[in-house]
């Protein structure tokens, strides 16, 4: 009965850490932000972020967060524009997200994992 009782406690606890979405792997690069294709202007401080277009034109995308994970750590950002350039997977952000999350600019273009937050 014991046994029982751990181990439905086990599965409940294994269920309950699943992320509510899936990761993804993509090429992370970072622009400057100016006025985007949501219409609204940010800046290279602003924790923001353009996703593929083909991403972009398939659904309602414009404020919209994201967990960005990479080896400098973790950062949210909010969609504020579609990159022409990427791949659906890939997202282009800014300098300061960059930083946080990618760490040092001059990498240029390193894999990352993001998710929706």
């Amino acid at each position: 009965m014991f046994s029982k009782l751990i181990l439905i406690v086990l599965s409940a606890t294994t269920a309950l850490a699943a992320p509510l979405y899936p990761r993804t792997l993509g090429q992370i690069t970072f622009y400057h932000p100016g006025k985007g294709a949501c219409e609204d202007s940010h800046g290279d401080a602003d924790m923001v972020a353009a996703i593929g277009r083909g991403l972009y034109d398939s659904g309602d995308y414009c404020g919209k967060n994201i967990k960005l994970t990479g080896d400098a750590g973790e950062v949210i950002v909010t969609v504020v524009d579609r990159c022409e350039g990427c791949a659906d997977n890939d997202l282009d952000v800014s300098p300061a997200a960059f930083e946080k999350a990618m760490g040092a600019k001059s990498q240029g273009r390193v894999q990352g994992e993001w998710n929706w937050a």
